[in-house]
């Protein structure tokens, strides 16, 4: 995990940015980065993903893996 200044992950950052999809974010948790970290703002990034996206097949392969 690597948090930058702005209290967030590099792939939260890369949501913000509109720069992700699911083979992004796959490729992270295959990598064994962890989607739970929350930024100071107490936002995950299924938050970041909800809010940019709202796309049904990121939100729910990041609801699965937490099952």
């Amino acid at each position: 995990m690597c948090i930058r200044d702005s209290h967030r992950t590099p792939l939260m950052t890369l949501c913000e940015d509109g720069y992700v999809n699911l083979d992004i974010i796959k490729l992270f948790v295959e990598n064994k980065c962890d989607i739970n970290v929350k930024n100071s703002s107490d936002k995950a990034l299924i938050h970041y993903v909800c809010e940019k996206y709202a796309q049904l097949d990121i939100i729910l392969y990041l609801s699965l893996i937490h099952i």
